[in-house]
């Protein structure tokens, strides 16, 4: 699938944090920019919460945590 549909990423890998970190207790140094390139940054959960909500979502489905949205 990675040729067709990219590649998925652990919270370490996006981050580039180092693979004994775990999600709750390592952060980024300096902002979300991980894997990005200059100029871009990983987006953070309000980030997506903006987007979804611009396309429709009400507030409370995009805090709502798990799958969110549609789901087809």
């Amino acid at each position: 699938m990675c040729t067709a549909e990219g590649g998925l990423y652990e919270w370490q890998q996006t981050m580039n944090l180092a693979s004994s970190c775990a999600h709750s207790s390592c952060t980024p140094a300096s902002g979300n920019k991980g894997i990005c390139p200059v100029g871009w940054h990983v987006p953070t959960d309000v980030e997506f919460k903006t987007l979804e909500m611009n396309q429709g979502m009400s507030q409370a489905q995009a805090d709502a945590t798990g799958w969110r949205g549609n789901q087809e």
